[in-house]
Order: structure tokens, then C-alpha cells, then sequence
């Protein structure tokens, strides 16, 4: 196919880790979501070289990806992509930090 794909492993995990318990998934439906998930990264990449090119830049910032998500209708969703961003940096597992506490602690 001339569209590139997620590989499935992780996906798999990811669809798993959403579901409740005993719910089922065909072949089908996670190659679905499989295809899905490539066509709105490729989207969200596409509107986020946009905003940068339009900023005269060839490289794409994390604001190009926020300002990108709020064209698609998603703009509501960036404090919970920061609270993921900040745990994923955070070593202490399941504590969260504020970014002014980040800051401070530099």
C-alpha cells in the first residue's frame, strides 16, 4: 500500500488498554483504526508544516502540532497533551509536576 502504517504490536496495546475487560476487537476493526491513525498523523503533520511554512521555518514545533489540532477541532485536548508530556518526563512514576515547578527547579 502506498500508505505507510503503524506497526501493530503497540497499537494492539493501545486499543487493549482503552477497552473494558472481555471486549473483543476483529482483525478488521484494528486494521481500521490501524489506517485511521496514520491519515490523522499524516493530516495533523501536513497542517503543522503549514503553520511552520507559514512562519517561514522548515522545522515543525511542538505550537505547529497545538495550532494544527485546533484546526481539526482538537485545541481542547492540549492541557491533557501537556499533563501527558509532563509525566512522560517526570522519572518519579505517577507524580506530575506543574511546568512552574519545572521551572523553578532548573
Amino acid at each position: 500500500s502506498l500508505l505507510m502504517s503503524l506497526p501493530q504490536a503497540p497499537l494492539l496495546r493501545i486499543i487493549k488498554s482503552h477497552l473494558p475487560e472481555n471486549t473483543l476487537c476483529t482483525t478488521a476493526a484494528r486494521d481500521c483504526i490501524g489506517r485511521s491513525t496514520t491519515v490523522f498523523v499524516l493530516c495533523v503533520t501536513s497542517l503543522a508544516l503549514d503553520v511552520a511554512t507559514q512562519n517561514k521555518r522548515k522545522t515543525i514545533k511542538q505550537d505547529d502540532i497545538m495550532a494544527a489540532l485546533a484546526q481539526l477541532g482538537f485545541g481542547g485536548y492540549e492541557e491533557r497533551l501537556q499533563q501527558s508530556k509532563r509525566q512522560k518526563l517526570d522519572p518519579t512514576p505517577g507524580c506530575v509536576t506543574s511546568e512552574k515547578e519545572e521551572v523553578e527547579g532548573q
